[in-house]
């Protein structure tokens, strides 16, 4: 906490969406399968901190970066 000033749980969170938008500009099939496959354990609550983390959907991170 000390050395990276968040919790570990938005430290996981937050190498769990960069992973999810690397998956995403390589056209990952389903939004689900994506979410599971970053260690999420339901889909809304990957749609919630990938907007959290990067400010849009991952729909709208699709469409503008791939």
């Amino acid at each position: 906490h000390q050395q990276y000033h968040t919790s570990i749980k938005d430290y996981i969170n937050r190498l769990r969406i960069e992973h999810a938008k690397k998956l995403l500009n390589k056209n990952h099939t389903t939004i689900s399968g994506l979410a599971y496959e970053c260690g999420f354990n339901s889909e809304s609550v990957f749609f919630v901190n990938f907007k959290k983390y990067t400010g849009m959907s991952p729909g709208e991170y699709k469409v503008r970066f791939t």
